[in-house]
């Protein structure tokens, strides 16, 4: 990976408007991860998302993300950016994304 990159799903189960999206993240030590962005992408390619920058390294992580309540339904994307200040070649991993 380098620059930024996305992980995304397309949902199985109806998401209503105004749902909070959480979504578990572990970024291992020495990561060069500068920033996450879990979003959630509406029927209009409308994202809702959040923007962290500051989050620890080596331990897992809650990030969320609101849909708005005038979301165009059928969401059609969940998923979460990374923003890298190098190339990286390891892992990261995202786990329990609920709502």
């Amino acid at each position: 990976m380098n620059g930024d990159t996305r992980v995304w799903v397309e949902p199985t189960s109806a998401i209503q408007p105004g749902s909070m999206i959480t979504f578990r993240v572990f970024v291992p030590d020495g990561a060069p991860v500068v920033a996450i962005q879990p979003y959630v992408a509406d029927n209009n390619w409308v994202w809702d998302e959040t923007w962290n920058t500051s989050f620890p390294q080596g331990a897992w992580l809650s990030l969320t993300a609101t849909l708005s309540a005038q979301a165009a339904l059928p969401v059609r994307e969940l998923g979460v950016k990374f923003y890298l200040d190098d190339e990286y070649t390891g892992s990261v991993y995202i786990d329990a994304v609920t709502w």
